[in-house]
């Protein structure tokens, strides 16, 4: 990964304000009703650590803590994220908000950045806001023969089958590294926090 380039500085910015919920999860089926002034598809974080965040809530907590999480801080030193390039819609002032101006005291920005690249086949909609409804979502690793199609809700692949990624299989290579591991991921997860 290398050091990176220089941190980016972004002027200040108070992301809070009375309406404004700081970080959101996955909305599980179970949940209450929809909250006022959060997006289709998440929810307030409600305590529970094991709560899915949401992708930009993801990426913001990196910036804050680094990428290895609190796994994998036990067996290699942190990376800290250098940039990051958003593939269609992107707006600075969305950017900075979402992703790291909204954590406070925050050491290091990322470098923000838009590509003109097309990603997908979708078709932009000018003023159309992000809608989490669609539960898809790819997952595709270094090495990986073809990118995941998964339930981004339920966390398995569309096929039903649990993905390369899930907590179990997560779990298993972790206890591979770290002997001591506990036999569950939320005694592994707490455990590691």
């Amino acid at each position: 990964l290398g050091a990176g380039p220089p941190p980016e500085r972004h002027a200040p910015f108070k992301a809070l304000t009375p309406a404004q919920v700081a970080l959101l999860g996955k909305r599980r089926p179970d949940d209450a009703a929809a909250v006022d002034n959060v997006p289709p598809g998440c929810a307030p974080l409600d305590g529970d650590a094991l709560r899915p965040h949401c992708c930009s809530d993801k990426v913001a907590r990196w910036c804050a803590v680094g990428l290895e999480g609190a796994f994998l801080s036990r067996v290699v030193e942190g990376a800290a994220l250098a940039g990051i390039v958003v593939g269609r819609k992107y707006c600075f002032e969305h950017a900075r908000r979402a992703f790291c101006c909204r954590v406070p005291h925050l050491q290091r920005h990322p470098a923000l950045m838009g590509t003109g690249l097309l990603l997908d086949e979708g078709v932009y909609v000018d003023n159309d806001g992000a809608d989490f409804r669609d539960r898809r979502c790819y997952a595709w690793c270094r090495g990986d023969a073809h990118a995941e199609e998964l339930d981004g809700s339920a966390g398995a692949t569309t096929s039903g089958a649990p993905s390369t990624l899930c907590r179990a299989a997560f779990l298993e290579r972790y206890r591979a590294l770290v002997r001591d591991a506990p036999a569950s991921y939320g005694d592994a997860k707490r455990a590691a926090a």
